[in-house]
């Protein structure tokens, strides 16, 4: 090799970056394969929780005007709409992406591209990183791979947007690179697509930018107290500019939260050194009320050996001078822990819930203090060696953490939407409306992925979808819209509304005399009844006695499925008609998970646990009592400590309504649903059920 290019290499100039970059999309690959490169494939993506929206919100953004301020998108979760920013949409790519739409296939995701860029630049910038302290190449890449062995970042991919750790180790090569020209151009350019990423790594490239102003004013004496205020200022003004553009930010308003009130994503005491199990070497440790994937910020075993190394080797007094060299940093760093362990707080709900997420930057700064200190030391040889051995342990503690490609090849998506009456309710349709609008998530499976889905395809604006931030405006305007439609003499006729079924079954009674409501594909569908599309068949409702409904349906089959209480809403006529059959339900606890079959007037199946769920799978072809299954059926009943829930599915088709209480599905011999009934708590049933104690709901033929 010549002797200039060897010495570009030995100072790690392009060529060692260019190295990094080739290792970093080899690492990629290695965890992920080709596929989901691949930009008309979106299963993947729709198959998850976060990413299905973060998808589907990009989709309606691309298709949809534009808005002012640029990131908002209005026919995704309409009226109000939301933003790209806070759908976790990726500005950075989005905006791009939207103005070369045309260009593109009508199916497009930039997802697999981003956890590539992610990766390459991960090892770019730890290359960039160990360059300061390392001057030899092997222990340079070894200490890189060091950095890029995160193990918060391992797992993060999900969160695509979030995934951008290398931010983190960009912001701590410029902290630490020595000043020249007009390092602030640098830091400005890193906040502007810290910002155009997501409002974590933004925050951090700006406590990174304060921490390395306040050090060259204070200590070093580089900048001026001008200049070091222009620059930090200069951040946020970039930071807060492109916030607004992209959505993040609304002026005026501060966002409404969508966790519960007791949930805790703050990090646990022992969560450094915590493998929650997800690790091969160190065992997990008790996690308490803590969210578990949130508060995962494990160092991993060769990160604790570098902060074992930062103390042994460069302790006592240099540690205590490394500390008042940057006590502006260290300050910083303090401030976020005490927040990651801190107690939640209204703030942190509105704007910065996951609190434990604080300490990702904990990571890169003490795994990078203790390379530095190794790389200090005054034996030539026994760095590379103790670098080399810190590398080995960190892949072999996180090698449960490499292989992605299995997880996400599992994923897939199937709409549920196969009723060709959707077509012909789509076709006049200028709104597809859900309730509930603005708090649809995919946490559930009666969600509205498959309808957000539809409606595109159809391109119809919805209230569906989901986003990280709501505003009560927004909120307000998709409820009132609804009442609108389901409750005024006069709604809509290009309405198309779908209801969940475990509100469809409370409101149902009340809705408009003018509305005509079905079923497709086990969503309730609602259309105003001068509209265009008349459907198949539609739903009534009458007040219903247990033990009245439970006679009428004997000689057909009868599936009891509790939720939460099952006690308070049994009648003395019912629990004797039962008795009749063999059932054991007068001794029902209260609270337990409850679960019966009756077929013919038999009871072939009953169960109940004080404790536990009960979950039954009937396989095809399986005998059921005297009767033949010709679909497959899942039962779950979970009860006041086990979850509250409660599900009839037949070959993957939601059949109850959810309701507390005692819900029956009434099914014919071929399997095919009858009437669907629920029972509750007379105090918690509307007026028209509270008259009997529970409602029974029928499709009927539509003249």
């Amino acid at each position: 090799m010549a002797p200039g290019l060897l010495n570009r290499w030995k100072q790690g100039d392009r060529p060692a970056l260019m190295v990094a970059g080739f290792l970093g999309a080899v690492f990629y690959f290695f965890r992920f394969g080709f596929g989901f490169l691949n930009p008309g494939r979106v299963d993947w993506l729709l198959g998850m929780a976060d990413t299905a929206f973060n998808q589907l919100a990009w989709t309606f953004f691309r298709y949809d005007s534009w808005h002012w301020p640029p990131g908002v998108v209005k026919t995704f979760m309409a009226p109000g709409g939301t933003t790209i920013g806070v759908a976790d949409t990726l500005p950075l790519l989005a905006f791009p992406f939207k103005m070369i739409s045309f260009l593109l296939p009508d199916t497009f995701q930039y997802a697999g591209l981003w956890l590539l860029t992610n990766h390459v630049l991960m090892a770019v910038f730890a290359v960039c990183l160990t360059g300061l302290f390392f001057r030899p190449l092997l222990p340079r890449f070894l200490a890189a791979g060091v950095l890029v062995l995160c193990p918060a970042w391992l797992i993060r991919d999900g969160h695509f947007a979030l995934s951008a750790h290398w931010v983190y180790l960009a912001a701590l090569w410029l902290y630490l690179k020595e000043g020249s020209g007009r390092p602030y151009i640098r830091w400005w350019i890193l906040a502007a697509v810290a910002a155009l990423i997501h409002p974590y790594p933004a925050v951090f490239t700006l406590c990174f930018l304060a921490a390395d102003q306040a050090r060259r004013w204070w200590i070093t004496h580089e900048v001026s107290p001008v200049s070091a205020v222009i620059s930090v200022g200069g951040g946020v003004a970039i930071v807060v500019t492109l916030w607004y553009l992209a959505g993040f930010l609304r002026i005026g308003h501060l966002p409404v939260g969508n966790l519960t009130e007791d949930a805790l994503w703050s990090a646990s005491f022992h969560a450094l050194w915590d493998s929650q199990g997800r690790a091969f070497l160190l065992p997990a440790l008790p996690l308490g009320n803590h969210e578990p994937f949130e508060g995962f910020v494990y160092l991993g075993a060769g990160g604790l050996l570098a902060v074992l190394a930062s103390v042994v080797f460069g302790g006592g007094r240099k540690i205590g001078s490394r500390l008042v060299r940057h006590w502006p940093l260290a300050l910083i760093l303090m401030l976020c822990a005490l927040y990651a362990y801190g107690p939640r707080t209204d703030l942190g709900d509105q704007l910065f819930r996951a609190q434990a997420r604080f300490l990702w930057p904990h990571f890169y700064v003490l795994v990078a203090a203790g390379l530095m200190a190794l790389a200090r030391w005054n034996r030539p040889r026994w760095p590379v060696v103790i670098v080399a051995v810190m590398f080995v342990v960190q892949v072999i503690d996180l090698a449960p953490l490499f292989d992605r490609k299995t997880e996400y090849d599992a994923k897939s998506f199937t709409s549920r939407m196969q009723d060709p009456q959707w077509a012909r309710a789509m076709a006049g349709a200028d709104l597809l409306l859900t309730l509930p609008a603005s708090t649809a998530t995919t946490v559930f499976e009666d969600d509205f992925v498959d309808l957000t889905v539809m409606a595109h395809e159809f391109d119809v604006p919805t209230t569906a979808g989901f986003a990280t931030r709501n505003y009560l405006g927004d909120i307000k305007a998709a409820e009132e819209l609804a009442r609108d439609f389901l409750f005024s003499n006069h709604p809509d006729p290009r309405t198309v509304g779908v209801v969940r079924r475990s509100h469809f079954a409370e409101m149902f009674p009340d809705f408009s005399s003018d509305l005509r409501c079905t079923d497709l594909d086990g969503f309730p569908v609602c259309f105003a009844r001068d509209g265009g599309f008349r459907p198949d068949r539609e739903y009534r409702v009458e007040a219903v006695g247990l033990a009245d409904f439970l006679s009428a349906h004997m000689d057909k089959t009868l599936i009891l499925v509790g939720k939460a209480d099952v006690r308070g809403v049994l009648t003395r006529d019912a629990v004797e008609l039962l008795a009749g059959l063999g059932s054991r339900i007068a001794q029902l606890p209260v609270g337990a998970s409850y679960a019966s079959i009756i077929v013919h007037g038999g009871l072939v199946f009953e169960r109940m646990h004080p404790e536990n769920a009960i979950e039954v799978t009937g396989e095809r072809n399986s005998g059921m009592g005297p009767v033949r299954m010709v679909k497959e059926m899942n039962i779950t009943s979970s009860g006041t400590g086990t979850g509250k829930y409660a599900s009839v599915k037949v070959d993957g088709r939601e059949i109850l309504f959810n309701r507390d209480g005692l819900n029956i599905a009434v099914i014919d011999d071929r399997q095919e649903v009858l009437a669907v009934a629920t029972f509750g708590d007379l105090g918690s049933l509307s007026g028209l059920a509270a008259t009997a104690g529970g409602l029974v709901f029928t499709l009927v033929k539509v003249d």
